[in-house]
């Protein structure tokens, strides 16, 4: 689960009415931590009230009415998954694991994407259509700025 507070993304627990919220770079006023392989995060808890958006977030790539997860990013190709057998091995996907299939495509081979973000607990979701460059932005933002660095 994800959180916005303070204009920041920060990956998010809800416990009781907590919110412990924790990122793998310096945050001024989060508490120094470490885990039990020694990547150092930065945490806080904080009363769920203060922390305006609790989320998910996925990202889709269309190819015409096709669709696939996107798995990661690096530079301009996409990791994607898709979960039709006949498809992926017709293509060129390798098996992730049973029924599902990854490939390593380019943001060219894409007709569209789209961002889904599912509110909390509620289920409500957002489908937002955005570019290519969009896509890269929004996944910088909710998914590589609270990833385990280096």
């Amino acid at each position: 689960m994800l959180a916005e507070y303070e204009g920041k993304v920060f990956k998010a627990e809800i416990k009781d009415n907590q919110v412990r919220l924790w990122k793998y770079v310096c945050v001024e006023g989060f508490e120094k931590k470490q885990t039990g392989r020694g990547h150092v995060y930065y945490e806080k808890i904080l009363p769920i009230a203060e922390i305006a958006e609790l989320f998910f977030v996925k990202f889709i790539a269309f190819i015409g009415n096709r669709q696939f997860l996107v798995d990661s990013i690096y530079a301009d190709k996409l990791y994607v998954i898709c979960d039709d057998t006949e498809y992926a091995e017709s293509h060129g996907f390798s098996e992730l694991e049973r029924g599902e299939w990854i490939k390593k495509m380019s943001l060219e081979d894409f007709d569209g994407f789209q961002m889904i973000k599912t509110v909390g607990d509620s289920g409500k979701k957002t489908i937002t259509d955005i570019t290519a460059e969009q896509l890269k932005e929004n996944y910088q933002k909710y998914v590589l700025s609270v990833a385990i660095r280096g």
